[in-house]
Order: C-alpha cells, then sequence, then structure tokens
C-alpha cells in the first residue's frame, strides 16, 4: 500500500468550502449530504446520489425517514459494513441520524464532513465514533 501524504490529501482541497444548509454545489457551499455526494461521485467514481434538498439539516426526523427509505429500499444501494476509505458513515443519536460523512484513506481512516456549527473538518474514525451514541457505515453496492 503506499503511503498518503495527510497534508496533500484531495481532501484537504474541501477544507475551504463553507457550510451551507441544503448546499449541493462547492462553488457556493455544501451540507453534509452534500459533501457526502461530491465526495462519493468526484472521487470514488459513483454514480451522483438523490439530493434530498429539501431537508434541512435541522429536520432530523425527515432525515433519518430518507435514511430509512435508503436503506431499506428492496433493492438497497447501500450495504452495511466495516469503516473503509468510500463508506458513507451515519451518525444518530437514539433513533434520528444526526449527521452523515465520508470515509477516506490518509495515513489511517479518517471522516470528512462539515457542520453548522464547525463547518468543513477532517477526524479520526475513532473520533468520529465518540461524537454519536451509534454509528454505521455503509459501502455502494
Amino acid at each position: 500500500m503506499v503511503k498518503v501524504n495527510v497534508n496533500s490529501h484531495w481532501s484537504n482541497s474541501y477544507l475551504t468550502i463553507p457550510y451551507v444548509d441544503g448546499g449541493r454545489d462547492v462553488a457556493i457551499g455544501l451540507d453534509c449530504w452534500g459533501l457526502v455526494r461530491e465526495v462519493l461521485h468526484q472521487h470514488f467514481n459513483l454514480p451522483l446520489l438523490n439530493d434530498f434538498g429539501s431537508i434541512h439539516a435541522d429536520d432530523k426526523a425527515n432525515m433519518t425517514h430518507a435514511y430509512h427509505a435508503q436503506i431499506k429500499k428492496s433493492k438497497p444501494i447501500f450495504v452495511e459494513c466495516q469503516p473503509k476509505s468510500g463508506a458513507v458513515v451515519a451518525g444518530f443519536k437514539g433513533n434520528l441520524l444526526i449527521h452523515v460523512g465520508v470515509v477516506l484513506e490518509a495515513n489511517g481512516l479518517h471522516v470528512l464532513h462539515t457542520s453548522k456549527r464547525h463547518g468543513m473538518s477532517k477526524c479520526s474514525v475513532r473520533h468520529f465514533n465518540r461524537l454519536f451514541s451509534q454509528v454505521k457505515y455503509y459501502a455502494y453496492k
């Protein structure tokens, strides 16, 4: 395996993108789902996922409903997995989906995510796991 310099990793170009609720455009800003869509499409060559643009970050009930609709489809496009590069990570408080990010490999596994409170950031998988009562990882099928 080739070691990646975490300081020159492609993900660092996202760290200056502002948080925008409902954001789906890197030129304007991204919210957590907008970031996941962008990264999976641009860096993992996956189809552009549903934008769920009408669901705002503070609407945890509708975020959770959209999550269940995706995960429990008769032909789901995501399968639960262990943390790995390209996986979507979902953080829960109780039964409510609170936040999503994407796992990447850069001298270890990290989660790239963005929030209204902290903006764009990158942290270790271990740190991300401590932020929520439950965390699940999903790979695109």
